[in-house]
């Protein structure tokens, strides 16, 4: 006969799990403004939280303790868009931007390290909860993490995580993207920016006037001023609007 754990039992020690994870975020891919997302959402939330963990163990994907009950409903949302086939129409409807103010070190690291960004993308692709937490945890209070995550799997991600955060991203093309620019600049004064750094072939910029800021493409006649570019204005706070986002191989 198969053993099982009380229903209390499983409470009581997901309470107390909880309260030392209470500062773990776990970060999901949904788009809580999508109407199939608020859909299954609600149908979860009339869900004891042991029918929760009953139906994410019979997929296969066990509940991690450190989720609280919310996380717990978002996981099983995804489970199930991811499942019945419908997750690609829940993120197909939110692409990638990064947002004006970073909420966390956790945030700012996966907005502004493309290699973090796809390791990041990688374990959330996977379902991998318990990788999730500890990259969560790493970035914003990683002394808690050590003490907390031991054992080889986590060293190795830790490992990942390190190479993700200083890896150099391969300059493959003299092209570049950027955003965030104010406004208040001047499409010419944007364009010198950028010509300190190089000889432009092309330049094109656009002014998005709801944020008040310029966007557009450049293109150098090498690499290395894609690259000083890169380097120099990335993540820069212009100290209105959103920091500077300049998209390598663009």
């Amino acid at each position: 006969m198969a053993w099982t754990t009380p229903s209390s039992a499983i409470r009581s020690n997901w309470s107390a799990r909880q309260a030392r994870h209470a500062t773990s975020k776990l970060s999901m891919a949904l788009d809580y403004n999508d109407p199939v997302v608020g859909e299954e959402f609600a149908q979860v939330q009339t869900m004891s939280f042991e029918e929760i963990v009953e139906e994410c163990e019979g997929f296969g994907i066990p509940v991690p303790p450190a989720l609280d009950d919310v996380n717990a409903q978002l996981m099983l949302v995804e489970i199930r868009l991811r499942m019945s086939g419908r997750m690609s129409e829940s993120e197909t409807s939110e692409k990638k931007k990064p947002p004006k103010t970073f909420s966390s070190a956790f945030d700012e690291t996966y907005w502004t390290k493309p290699v973090f960004q796809k390791l990041v993308d990688g374990y959330r692709e996977n379902m991998d909860i318990n990788a999730m937490n500890l990259i969560t945890e790493y970035i914003d209070d990683k002394e808690t993490a050590l003490e907390r995550y031991e054992g080889a799997d986590y060293k190795a991600i830790m490992r990942k995580i390190e190479e993700a955060i200083n890896a150099k991203v391969e300059i493959t093309s003299p092209k570049i993207s950027f955003s965030g620019f104010p406004s208040s600049m001047g499409e010419d004064a944007v364009q010198m920016t950028f010509d300190q750094l190089g000889t432009i072939v092309s330049f094109e910029c656009t002014e998005n006037l709801e944020d008040a800021i310029f966007s557009g493409k450049v293109e150098f006649d090498d690499v290395e001023a894609a690259g000083n570019a890169y380097d120099q204005y990335d993540g820069m706070d212009m100290g209105v609007g959103p920091m500077l986002e300049i998209v390598l191989n663009a």
